[in-house]
């Protein structure tokens, strides 16, 4: 049960530091922006940049999320790695991506 309160913590830690300061961060540099007289004054890339940070840190979050509603379905226990591996295959025909696990295009 440790492994699993741990995958909890760390799914729950990383959205709060998310929420409470990349998106302050991000609303920060957006109003520096408007800014006129803000030294150094963030461009448009500036925040299009921290953006597509903050993109990859939300769907790196939600895998987390995704893999503790898949303990739980899977009645709190570790998933075997062939299970996993069936498991990112739905998810690679899902949304239509390259599966990993064959190489081919779904």
């Amino acid at each position: 049960m440790g492994y699993v309160l741990g995958k909890i913590r760390t799914a729950v830690g990383s959205a709060q530091l998310l929420m409470a300061q990349k998106f302050y961060q991000f609303r920060e540099l957006c109003e520096e922006n408007l800014n006129p007289n803000a030294h150094p004054r963030p461009t448009s890339q500036d925040l299009a940049g921290f953006w597509d940070m903050l993109q990859l840190s939300i769907e790196n979050i939600s895998m987390k999320f995704d893999e503790l509603h898949q303990l739980k379905a899977n009645n709190w226990k570790q998933m075997d790695p062939l299970d996993k591996k069936v498991e990112q295959c739905r998810f690679c025909m899902v949304h239509l991506k390259t599966c990993t696990n064959t190489g081919q295009s779904k």
